[in-house]
């Protein structure tokens, strides 16, 4: 006999740090009871918040130049939330480390583009300051070793660089949500969900290969899955993912803190840069290459079929991808990528056109090809609008959400959660609410006050 579901009412899919911190502010800062977390591993965070498949990096917006001022502001809020955590809530196995981390530029142009940010971007980052190529010799010699000393070369440093272990960190969200007294929170792992629908009188019901589970609203906080399960419903057909796939390389340990390059404006793509690593101290990362994989997860063959299934094989689908990726700037770099993946002169070109203008001195011997380590970016392109969308990837129905959070979104997993809280809350109905005092209090002690969202949005 078929099993009754399980009843909810909230259901989060997926338990990377994005549906961890969603699940832990959902028990610790709402009156809602019952909360479900389902995950189809036998623990969170085994996809995107693995530290084999990100840089380990908070996004402040304070070097990433590809933020302007207002959304530099945003990302500083939300990781401001990750910070307050680690530093004062975590009361075990977050595991980070503080350093610092700047942004170099070189050439004039870079240089007059770093000068300007400084001036516009100090008031919200007052740790930022400037670093002229006497200082940067004598903090990151490795930087200025072997350079043309005639080259203009100048960098922004700010004192907040955190290294995280994002999977640990889930974890973490679980275990703490776990602790709040008064609820009825469960956690399911090793369930695959294998279907989803909606019910006549308004509730969800989700099909795992074990269970099935009914709910007033649902969360879908599984990257690009998420989209998958959107257009189960008829939602998001006017988008589609590039998933993007990043390698890395291991070099010996010659940077003390990370150290980024100026972002390409039209490039959703991050510059190559050098981390250092946060349970090797004796090598650092740099990277990453960027090439398109038919995937959700990075060397999980298994999912290339889902992947195609999210794709809307239409003219429109086509004409987008070839305007998007035959972009002049898109196009030369994912060539370059294509190259860069070439045995032996891959390595070479790489290094020479994207590692040398960090690190001169380094040679092909210094260079190690990280295997197993890259995950995958969904980038989102919008078929109506015939370009890649750089903004949030959430899609809203009718008491669901689809969060396909983008890079970074482990930064903004708190603030995600924040946003995605107060709008469950008003899914929900006037019975129930979201305590944003004692989550302001914890969480936000040294974030810039921004409008998370208007709540008569759709």
């Amino acid at each position: 006999m078929q099993q009754q579901p399980k009843n909810f009412d909230v259901i989060i899919v997926g338990a990377g740090v994005t549906g961890s911190a969603l699940f832990y502010i959902l028990a610790k800062y709402t009156d809602i009871k019952k909360i479900a977390l389902i995950e189809k591993y036998d623990r969170p965070g085994q996809v995107n918040s693995r530290v084999v498949n990100n840089s380990q990096t908070l996004h402040f917006g304070d070097i990433e130049t590809n933020y302007d001022l207002a959304r530099a502001k945003s990302v500083k809020r939300a990781a401001t939330m990750v910070k307050n955590y680690v530093e004062n809530l975590c009361d075990e196995g977050c595991e980070y480390f503080k350093s610092y981390k700047l942004v170099l530029g070189i050439g004039a142009k870079e240089v007059a583009e770093l000068r300007q940010r400084f001036d516009e971007f100090r008031d919200i980052f007052p740790n930022l300051k400037k670093l002229e190529r006497e200082d940067l010799a004598e903090l990151e010699p490795k930087l200025i070793e072997g350079r043309d000393p005639d080259q203009p070369v100048f960098a922004l440093h700010s004192s907040e660089g955190y290294a995280i272990d994002y999977e640990q960190l889930s974890k973490n969200f679980v275990t703490s949500a776990m602790k709040v007294p008064g609820k009825d929170l469960q956690v399911f792992y090793g369930h695959k969900v294998s279907d989803c629908w909606s019910e006549q009188h308004g509730k969800y019901l989700i099909s795992t290969d074990q269970a099935s589970f009914r709910a007033d609203v649902i969360e879908f906080a599984a990257g690009a899955y998420g989209l998958h399960f959107a257009k189960k419903f008829g939602l998001g057909r006017n988008l589609i993912t590039v998933n993007v796939a990043g390698n890395f390389y291991f070099i010996p340990a010659l940077v003390k803190g990370k150290v980024y390059r100026v972002q390409v404006k039209e490039l959703p793509f991050a510059a190559a840069h050098a981390d250092p690593e946060l349970y090797h101290p004796d090598r650092a990362r740099v990277g990453p290459t960027a090439k398109i994989i038919l995937m959700m997860e990075r060397h999980n063959w298994s999912t290339v079929w889902g992947y195609l299934k999210t794709l809307e094989w239409s003219f429109r689908t086509i004409k987008t991808g070839f305007t998007v990726l035959f972009h002049r700037i898109i196009l030369k770099f994912m060539l370059y990528n294509v190259i860069y993946d070439l045995p032996y002169f891959g390595k070479r070109l790489f290094l020479n056109k994207e590692v040398k203008a960090i690190l001169p001195t380094l040679e092909p011997k210094d260079l190690k090809f990280a295997k197993g380590y890259g995950g995958v970016r969904p980038q989102i392109l919008d078929l109506e609008k015939t370009k890649i969308d750089m903004g949030a990837a959430k899609i809203f129905g009718r008491n669901i959400i689809f969060n396909i959070t983008p890079s970074p979104g482990a930064t903004q997993c708190l603030g995600s959660a924040e946003e995605d809280a107060q709008r469950i809350v008003e899914f929900l109905g006037k019975d129930h609410h979201f305590h944003s005092q004692d989550f302001e209090k914890d969480l936000c002690v040294g974030a810039p006050k921004t409008s998370i969202r208007n709540p008569a949005e759709n």
